[in-house]
């Protein structure tokens, strides 16, 4: 599966979370309140967890297995620069979740002098409800748009690497790394370590569990241009992408160990 094709399908099981969350109010919510506070009552509780979030987030994850990471940069048309989007799977999981969420936000309550059926309907009480029901939209907003995000978590230009964090993004120059570094991580590693050079060394850690590409692609290839000035000027092109994948199918980049942390 493309990842163009996993984020379609982050946004069906995200519209999928909601209307399980809503159909959860509409029928299950009623029999948890004739349930009191019997054990029947935590069952239902179970069933209801299961039915808006486990059952949307199993389906998409599994629908979306051959979406995995690999050994690939994306070519930015907007500038010479590859980019890594966030990990497909991973955003698109929290934005299911999101669409869950997003349900339970809409209020409902049982309807009056029908104690014995618990049929619910939207709460009429003031202009709570009208929030919350704008509430609701704007968080299902949000988590479509974050089932679709494409926007870039890491850059690589010819001057150097940008990581984009909530609060700032930090650029780290190639000469700015510490010679022999970064060694190659752990299979399905969630981080990968630069050092910046200086009087005492600076840690970086690139979130690798949260982008979309290989990590021991991604440290790989800022291995190369730390250490091979020459091969930066074509940073961005379609043929030194080809070129990079084609060399780290043969290349043997030394293992990351706890000894190898500069001191």
């Amino acid at each position: 599966m493309s990842v163009r094709s996993a984020r379609l399908s982050a946004v069906l099981f995200v519209l999928l979370a909601f209307a399980c969350g809503l159909a959860e109010q509409q029928w299950l919510q009623p029999l948890k309140w004739r349930a009191g506070t019997t054990s029947a009552a935590f069952d239902l509780g179970l069933c209801s967890a299961a039915l808006s979030f486990a059952v949307p987030i199993a389906g998409f994850l599994m629908t979306t297995v051959g979406a995995r990471r690999g050994a690939t940069w994306e070519v930015d048309p907007g500038g010479p620069r590859f980019v890594a989007p966030p990990a497909v799977r991973r955003l698109g999981a929290l934005a299911v979740i999101l669409g869950g969420l997003a349900a339970g936000l809409v209020p409902l309550e049982p309807i009056p002098f029908d104690p014995v059926d618990f049929r619910t309907r939207t709460a009429q009480f003031g202009i709570g409800p009208v929030n919350s029901v704008v509430l609701a939209a704007v968080v299902l907003a949000v988590a479509v748009a974050l089932a679709l995000s494409t926007r870039p978590s890491l850059a690589l230009t010819c001057a150097g690497l940008t990581l984009r964090r909530a609060w700032s993004p930090v650029t780290i120059g190639w000469d700015e790394l510490l010679p022999g570094g970064p060694l190659r991580p752990r299979q399905n590693a969630s981080v990968v370590r630069l050092y910046q050079a200086g009087a005492i060394p600076v840690e970086h850690r690139l979130p690798a569990g949260s982008l979309n590409v290989d990590p021991g692609f991604l440290a790989y290839t800022i291995w190369l241009y730390a250490h091979h000035p020459n091969r930066r000027a074509q940073i961005g092109e379609q043929a030194e992408l080809a070129a990079l994948q084609s060399s780290f199918a043969v290349a043997v980049v030394p293992l990351a160990t706890p000894s190898s942390v500069p001191g």
